[in-house]
């Protein structure tokens, strides 16, 4: 199933990792600038590039930070295929992005114990859920629609690929990113507002990823 729209999105990736840095900050960056929080106790404790990342404090591959990413509205969100890799890293290697990190047990770790990239990790997802049309409800406890779901319908919820939308991987990428960053409950939530949606005539055609998103959970 995935493979049909592999090819694709590796040949666009890869040519987007040559594009110049977008990131505009100096290697000094550090956490305590405008909308980053974190703890720079995590990146020694675990000194790797993703956790410096996560931590707002180190770049991507492109030379971004992470208060870059933040800054991207949908159209940049639904163009770019490199970003969702180090906002959501996974335990797998992603097929798309030569450059993308591997989310390893010594990083969950740090993240599981780090206040600071746990905030950046929560801002990061409210983000994420924006951009397919959800939001947290007011008590932060259960994922609803957003005002935005209906205009979002045509991008996130429906087949334009004629077998796979590429936003169905990105949804398992984000629900498996929570699962190994402890977000269980954020996980769950999203996971039970996206089986209303694909059993109703909104998402009928992402009825078939389901089954790939419950096991991100697993």
């Amino acid at each position: 199933m995935f493979a049909k729209i592999a090819a694709s999105f590796a040949a666009s990736c890869f040519l987007a990792s040559f594009v110049p840095a977008t990131g505009t900050r100096t290697s000094s960056l550090t956490a305590d600038l405008a909308g980053v929080t974190g703890s720079k106790l995590a990146v020694a404790a675990a000194g790797s590039q993703l956790v410096e990342f996560l931590n707002g404090t180190g770049q991507d591959h492109r030379g971004r930070y992470l208060q870059d990413l933040w800054q991207f509205d949908i159209e940049q969100m639904e163009s770019s295929h490199d970003y969702i890799q180090w906002m959501f890293p996974s335990d797998e290697k992603s097929m798309y992005n030569r450059h993308a990190p591997v989310f390893t047990v010594e990083d969950q770790e740090v993240v599981k114990s780090d206040e600071g990239i746990k905030a950046n990790l929560r801002k990061s997802l409210k983000q994420f859920l924006n951009f397919i049309g959800l939001s947290f409800s007011p008590d932060g406890k259960t994922v609803v629609k957003a005002a935005n779901f209906s205009r979002r319908l045509i991008d996130i919820y429906d087949d334009d690929y004629g077998d796979l939308n590429h936003n169905w991987l990105r949804i398992t990428r984000v629900l498996r990113c929570l699962k190994l960053a402890g977000f269980e409950a954020e996980a769950h939530a999203l996971l039970k507002m996206l089986e209303e949606i694909v059993n109703s005539e909104d998402g009928e055609e992402a009825k078939g990823s389901f089954r790939f998103w419950k096991k991100a959970l697993e």
